[in-house]
């Protein structure tokens, strides 16, 4: 990201929503069906906020979840630096690390397996998600 003199700062991250259903307690096998979204909107001049809403989802898979959590970006003199997917990126970056380990922490306190998501490269994730 290019602009002078910017500074980026997490001010708070939050569960905005969740829900998570035990299909069945049989132990999941294959890929994770994981996907997520993310959602970018201005707060005021210095202040983005952004939602990371996620799922987890498949009719042959033993649990679902969704979860939106929502983080608050301080970004000083950010209107140099556009709006734009490279900052998105790096929001999202900033807050997935949070999204994995709050699922993790769900789905351990239940009596089906534990996910653990693996660390993913959230730029070639929102690319494919984009297509």
């Amino acid at each position: 990201m290019q602009g002078k003199n910017y500074s980026l700062k997490l001010i708070s991250h939050e569960v905005k929503h969740i829900k998570f259903d035990v299909i069945s307690n049989k132990m999941p096998i294959g890929e994770i069906p994981f996907s997520f979204t993310s959602i970018m909107k201005k707060k005021n001049d210095d202040e983005i906020s952004i939602d990371l809403v996620a799922d987890i989802h498949a009719d042959d898979y033993p649990i679902a979840l969704s979860l939106d959590l929502n983080g608050v970006f301080y970004l000083k003199n950010w209107e140099s630096l556009n709006m734009n997917k490279d900052i998105e990126l790096k929001l999202v970056q900033i807050l997935f690390p949070y999204l994995r380990a709050i699922i993790t922490n769900v789905t351990a306190l239940t009596d089906t397996t534990t996910i653990t998501l693996p660390i993913i490269n959230v730029l070639s994730l929102l690319d494919e998600q984009s297509n």
